[in-house]
């Protein structure tokens, strides 16, 4: 066999290894890389070899299914973590790479994806900062007792509320129990149990 052929069957073989030491993560580089083990075992020349590889001699292949790993790997992660915005953004970016035909398209649609991944990150992270400010507005609330809040700072909790319901529709405040709200809870239960009587309320 020549060096050529030699050189080329030991890199995709170590790359093969490589993946398949952690599968689950790299389902689809595994595959492109079998399929270039797979031409050139087939190959007896390098005339033959490069005739076989054809468009896959460029190597987009690979640099596709790296993306492709990436982004479904973060997918898994937000998915775990019930995190639906970013898995949102991690699922555009996915998609983009799969569709990309060469590597023009790899870095242009993904480029392209960036900005509108970008802006729902930026919604995500939004989300969570009014979540915030809303915990804060009630806490400022507990100083006053119950049915006599001032009309400032119970005006500040119903403006940072209906923002945020703008944001999320779906929000109240038993989503502050869960990802990715949970982020920015630092009380107990009982006392998000007393803050949440407040905010009723504030509401009522």
């Amino acid at each position: 066999m020549s060096d050529t052929l030699d050189e080329s069957r030991r890199y995709f073989a170590a790359r093969l290894a490589d993946a398949e030491s952690a599968d689950h993560l790299h389902g689809a580089q595994i595959a492109v890389y079998k399929e270039y083990l797979r031409i050139v075992t087939e190959s007896r020349t390098p005339e033959e070899y490069g005739q076989k590889l054809g468009p896959l001699a460029s190597m987009f292949a690979v640099a596709r299914a790296e993306q492709m790993d990436k982004y479904m790997n973060l997918m898994r992660l937000y998915h775990k973590l019930g995190n639906a915005d970013k898995l949102e953004a991690a699922k555009l970016r996915y998609d983009t790479a799969e569709k990309a035909q060469n590597h023009g398209d790899l870095v242009n649609l993904l480029s392209s994806a960036q900005t509108e991944a970008s802006a729902i990150d930026a919604r995500s992270h939004q989300k969570l900062s009014l979540a915030s400010t809303l915990i804060q507005c009630v806490i400022a609330c507990m100083t006053e007792p119950v049915g006599e809040f001032t009309a400032g700072r119970r005006a500040a909790v119903l403006q940072t509320y209906t923002e945020l319901l703008g944001l999320d529709p779906t929000f109240k405040w038993q989503s502050l129990n869960d990802t990715p709200y949970a982020y920015v809870v630092f009380f107990d239960a009982a006392r998000m149990q007393r803050l949440g009587e407040i905010f009723a309320e504030i509401k009522a």
